[in-house]
């Protein structure tokens, strides 16, 4: 359902978030409850938007990098139920 759906979605937004201000080495997927989320988000509040862009930039280049890893599982699957 569409409430569902949302609340999945902020779960999923606080998973990042506090990865980020954490600067975790890769995504940790989770889904932690919205007050501790809230509150680790609290805790960091000084960090300097250099150390998130960083942190952003990590997690931008481990995510591209597991997406393309699985796409291309994904076509191998494909061309050996092909032969």
């Amino acid at each position: 359902t569409t409430v569902t759906t949302g609340f999945c979605k902020t779960r999923v937004f606080f998973s990042v978030v506090r990865d980020l201000l954490e600067g975790a080495s890769k995504p940790v997927y989770d889904y932690p409850d919205s007050q501790e989320s809230l509150n680790a988000i609290r805790e960091r509040r000084s960090l300097s938007d250099d150390v998130v862009l960083k942190s952003l930039d990590h997690l931008t280049s481990i995510v591209t990098r597991k997406v393309s890893l699985i796409g291309s599982k994904i076509l191998l699957i494909e061309n050996s139920r092909i032969r």
